[in-house]
C-alpha cells in the first residue's frame, strides 16, 4: 500500500470514528447531530429553502440577512434532494470526510514537490489527525467542503501549467468563494504570484486571465444579485455582521466599562 492510500484510509477511519461516537452519543445525550449549532441550522434551514424554491435569504429582527451565501446551502440541498430531509445530514456528512480526506492527500502531493517526502508525509499526517479539522468535517458546516475545494483549486494552479488548467482553478476557487466569502481575497494574490513567478509575459498574462475569469464566473452573478437586493455589492454580509454584533459590542463595554449586548 501506498503513502496516499494510507494516508487517505487513516483520515478517512479517524473522522468516521468520531462521526459515529458522536452519532451514537447524541443518542444517549438526546443533542442534535450533525445539525448542531445556530450556523448548522442556518445552513439546513436556506438549503431547504433552495429545495422547496423558496426565496434565499433569512430575516432577523424585522431585516433581510446575507450572511451565509449560497455555496454549502446548494451543496445540502442535493443530498435533501437525492436522500430525503431525514437522511440527508448523514449522506452529507459522509462524503464531507471522504473529502477533507482526499485533501490530506493533495496536500501529501504538493508539500512533497517543495519539501521532502518524509516532511511532507509527517505534516499531512499531522492534518489527517488533526482534531479540531476532523470533527468539523463531521458536522454540517462549511469547513469540510471549503477545504476540499480550496485544495484542489491549488493543486491544480501550482502543478497544471495549461490555460484549461487555470480556468479550472478559478473556477473551483470561486466556488470556494460562494462557500466561505474569505476565499475573495485569493485570485488576486494568486495572480501576482504567477507574475511574479513566471515574469510579465504574454501566456503569463493569458493564464492570469484565465484564471481571473474562472474565479469570476459564479461569484460575480451572485453579487449582482447582493446589489440589486440590497444596495451592496458583496458575496456576503458576513463581515459587517460579526463586526456589529460581536466586535462593537465588546469595543464599547471596554470603552464605557458598561456590558453591551
Amino acid at each position: 500500500m501506498n503513502q496516499e492510500k494510507r494516508l487517505f484510509i487513516i483520515a478517512f477511519g479517524y473522522r468516521l470514528a468520531i462521526f459515529l461516537l458522536l452519532l451514537w452519543w447524541s443518542t444517549q445525550a438526546s443533542f442534535d447531530y450533525p445539525l448542531q449549532g445556530s450556523d448548522a441550522r442556518g445552513y439546513w434551514n436556506l438549503a431547504t429553502h433552495i429545495t422547496q424554491g423558496e426565496p434565499f435569504f433569512t430575516i432577523h429582527e424585522g431585516l433581510l440577512e446575507f450572511i451565509r451565501p449560497p455555496g454549502y446551502p446548494a451543496y445540502l440541498s442535493v443530498f435533501q434532494i437525492v436522500f430525503g430531509y431525514d437522511t440527508a445530514p448523514y449522506a452529507a456528512v459522509f462524503v464531507q470526510i471522504a473529502l477533507t480526506s482526499f485533501a490530506v492527500v493533495l496536500l501529501y502531493r504538493l508539500l512533497k514537490r517543495a519539501a521532502s517526502e518524509r516532511i511532507a508525509h509527517i505534516a499531512a499526517l499531522f492534518f489527517a489527525l488533526e482534531p479540531n479539522s476532523a470533527y468539523y468535517s463531521t458536522l454540517l458546516l462549511s469547513d469540510a467542503l471549503f477545504v476540499f475545494l480550496l485544495m484542489v483549486s491549488v493543486y491544480l494552479f501550482l502543478t497544471r501549467i495549461s490555460y484549461s488548467a487555470y480556468l479550472l482553478s478559478g473556477l473551483l476557487l470561486g466556488t470556494a468563494m460562494l462557500v466561505r466569502p474569505i476565499a475573495q481575497f485569493f485570485p488576486a494574490v494568486a495572480a501576482l504570484y504567477l507574475f511574479y513567478a513566471r515574469g510579465f509575459e504574454r501566456k503569463t498574462i493569458v493564464s492570469a486571465s484565465a484564471f481571473l475569469l474562472g474565479s469570476l464566473l459564479l461569484p460575480l452573478p451572485w453579487m449582482i444579485r447582493t446589489e440589486n437586493i440590497t444596495g451592496n455589492f458583496i458575496l456576503s454580509s458576513s463581515g459587517a455582521n460579526t463586526y456589529y454584533k460581536y466586535v462593537m459590542p465588546q469595543f464599547i463595554s471596554w470603552q464605557t466599562g458598561q456590558l453591551v449586548e
